[in-house]
Formats: C-alpha cells, sequence, structure tokens
C-alpha cells in the first residue's frame, strides 16, 4: 500500500510541475511565446513518439518566434536606439554594455535555434498538413515584461517588409494564412537562407567593427590588437577582417544549395495543389493573402531557370563575368570554399589582388540559358505609379523563394 502510495504521489508531483497545457494560439496571441515552447517541450520529452504533424508544426513555429523574440531583446538592451530610429518601438536609453564574446554567442545562439527548428520541420510528412495562422492577432514579447504592446504586435514588427499599410488592425485580426506543406518547405529554405547569411558573416572576426560601430562604448575599449595606423584616417576602410572560422563558410556553402533545392521541392508542392486557401505562396490558379500579382506557369519556369544558374555558379560549373576583355570570370566555388582576410582598404584600391585567387578562365552563363521572360516579367510588373510589384517590389522577394 506504502509503494501504491510512493508512486501516484510522484507522478502528481511531476504532472503538477509540468506547464499547464494550452491552445497553440494562446501563447501567440498573448505573447506568452517562451512559456509556449516550454510546454511544447516537456510534451515532446515525455510524448516524443505520439505528437503528431500538426504539433511539430506549432513547436516549430513557436520556437522560430521565441527566436526572433530573444535575439530582438537581445540587441534591444545593448543597440545605440540611433540605429533604429525607423522601426516603431520606444527608444531603450539604458542600453547595457557587453563584449564581443556575448554578442557572437547571442548570433550563435539564434543560429542554433533556427538549426532545430527547420530539423523539426524536416520530421514532418504530411502532405495534407494545413494550419490556420491568425497572424494579426499575434505578439511578441521583445522587452521582456510580460506585456502585449503594441509595438510588439506582429504586423507592426514585419511592416517594413510586408505590404499592410492599407489594411486596418480590425481587418489584420480577423484574416488567416492557411500554412500548408508547401509552405512548412519555403519555411525550411528561409531558415537555411538565413543560417547561410549567419555562417557567411561569422566566418570573420568583426570584433573591430563592433566595439566601433555597434555598441555605447568608448573606443578606449577597442583591443589594442585591433588599434591600427588609419584609425583616426577612416576606422572602417583602413580596418582588415581576419577569417575567424572557415568551417563556418563550408556549412554556409552547404546551406545554400539546400536553399535552392528546397525552392525547387517547394514550387512542386505548390503547383500540386488544388484547393485555394488563404495561400502565403499562390501557384497560377490560386490567390495569395497579400500580393495580387499573377503567377504564371512561365514565370514558375523562369524561375527554375534562375535557380539552376545560381547553382550552376555555386557549383563552379559557370563563372561570374569580371573582367571579359581580359577572359577573367570569378569561381564561386572556390570563394567559399578557400575564405581569406579582407582588408577593405586594399579592396577599393586593388580589387584584382583580393579576387586573385579566385579568377580563372571558365564558362559562363550563355544567352540560350538566360530566365527567358522573368526579367521581360519584373519589367512589366514595375510598369506604372499604381504596380503592387512596383511599391513592394522587396517584400515581394522575400516570399518568391
Amino acid at each position: 500500500m506504502k509503494k501504491v502510495f510512493f508512486i501516484v504521489l510522484v507522478f502528481s508531483m511531476l504532472f503538477s510541475c509540468a506547464p499547464e497545457r494550452k491552445e497553440f494560439a494562446y501563447y501567440l496571441e498573448n505573447g506568452k511565446i517562451r512559456e509556449g515552447v516550454d510546454m511544447y517541450s516537456n510534451l515532446f520529452s515525455t510524448s516524443k513518439d505520439t505528437v503528431t504533424d500538426t504539433q511539430k508544426l506549432e513547436f516549430a513555429l513557436l520556437q522560430l518566434c521565441r527566436a526572433f523574440e530573444k535575439v530582438s531583446g537581445d540587441f534591444y538592451e545593448i543597440i545605440d536606439p540611433k540605429y533604429y530610429q525607423d522601426v516603431k518601438m520606444p527608444p531603450n536609453n539604458n542600453t547595457r554594455e557587453v563584449t564581443f564574446e556575448e554578442f557572437y554567442g547571442m548570433i550563435d545562439e539564434f543560429y542554433k535555434t533556427l538549426e532545430t527548428t527547420e530539423a523539426l520541420l524536416k520530421e514532418i510528412k504530411d502532405k495534407n498538413i494545413n494550419l490556420k495562422l491568425y497572424a494579426g492577432k499575434y505578439y511578441l514579447d521583445i522587452n521582456n515584461n510580460g506585456q502585449r504592446e503594441e509595438w510588439e504586435w506582429l504586423p507592426n514588427i514585419f511592416r517594413p517588409v510586408m505590404p499592410m499599410d492599407s489594411f486596418s488592425k480590425e481587418k489584420l485580426e480577423q484574416f488567416y494564412i492557411g500554412f500548408d506543406y508547401s509552405d512548412v518547405l519555403w519555411l525550411r529554405g528561409y531558415c537555411n537562407f538565413m543560417m547561410h547569411h549567419i555562417n557567411f558573416i561569422l566566418t570573420y572576426d568583426w570584433e573591430y567593427q563592433f566595439y566601433l560601430y555597434l555598441t555605447n562604448q568608448p573606443i578606449a575599449k577597442i583591443p589594442e590588437s585591433k588599434k591600427i595606423e588609419w584609425f583616426r584616417i577612416n576606422p572602417f576602410l583602413a580596418t582588415t577582417v581576419p577569417v575567424k572560422d572557415a568551417s563556418r563558410m563550408k556549412k554556409a556553402y552547404e546551406q545554400i544549395l539546400e536553399v535552392f533545392r528546397l525552392s525547387r521541392e517547394t514550387w512542386a508542392a505548390i503547383k500540386s495543389e488544388t484547393d485555394n486557401d488563404q495561400e502565403w505562396l499562390p501557384q497560377p490558379r490560386q490567390q495569395g493573402v497579400f500580393f495580387n500579382i499573377p503567377i504564371t506557369d512561365e514565370l514558375v519556369d523562369s524561375w527554375h531557370v534562375l535557380l539552376n544558374n545560381g547553382e550552376s555558379f555555386l557549383r563552379g560549373d559557370r563563372h561570374i563575368p569580371y573582367k571579359l576583355d581580359q577572359g577573367l570570370y570569378i569561381n564561386l566555388y572556390k570563394y567559399y570554399h578557400n575564405p581569406k582576410e579582407i582588408d577593405l582598404s586594399k579592396i577599393i584600391m586593388n580589387l584584382d589582388d583580393f579576387l586573385k585567387p579566385y579568377l580563372e578562365n571558365g564558362p559562363v552563363i550563355t544567352a540560350e540559358e538566360q530566365p527567358a521572360g522573368l526579367l521581360e516579367s519584373i519589367e512589366a510588373g514595375l510598369a506604372g505609379e499604381d504596380s503592387v510589384l512596383r511599391k513592394d517590389f522587396w517584400s515581394i522577394t522575400f516570399f518568391f523563394n
């Protein structure tokens, strides 16, 4: 009897310590994303074999939102307010000092969450998955005060890259995105895209620029090894940026290739869809939630040609034109596999010297290999003052992966 009582007591304690499980939307609508991540972490640790693909998608989205929330909060605490004057957020006049190593750790933590999220999205196999995301109701908690604030409302955060000025708050709170399997592939592509950029940047040692430009810390705190002869003339142009970790550039290479592969897979999934449910990424017979832009089969085919060309540059099968009169072309494959120190002053004065290890004679993209119709479609879309593409060109490129 004592054993039975002990077992019941242990289980009751375990369950009482576990986070209370609420609906997925609750955590996003109330700015409780960290709480949601904790709850789903507990669910996955105790019921890993029984979680559904929908729960995997929910957890991945919460992890991704938490990653943005955390890194945004970190930057909010340390970055001089003058760097985000155009963003609708209150200035933080009590920035704290951090070392470059701490700053590097913030970026690396964001990277690791992207890596975990992409791996979780990769586990999703249900091609009929569909999750309604009422993104106009969602909030982050960037300043970590547990309160929903207007500047932390998701549409306000993403307004610079998404065309939402014509939508009222009431309308944004009502609409939803039908997030389906093709969008899962798209999101995996963007995780790899962001990881590529982080690895590319962290290949190099930016400690000097960090102390000089990104924080309020006095110049005296710049390490002596970073102070160079030309500092008083123009510190940025005179600064060398040494290679810190060349292995990260090789990871970046694999990740950008994965972006290209997933883009093909994404569009194959999109073109196979037969519904028309508030599409994040529409095909020619669907309507997107944000853009009223005609996506034609020819445009998608041209995009695939562009992908093929980009991949041929990355693999070194084709070279980037540089000095045609001298028959010199840039081998992008060699750059990714042999990064060298960047000396910004020397690059400006003698770019040939910097590019020398990557220059060679080689095949280039021929006229027949150019993506037919893509540039014409872009030019036609840019025509006219009222053109959606003209007004929101960079926003649309964000979607068209």
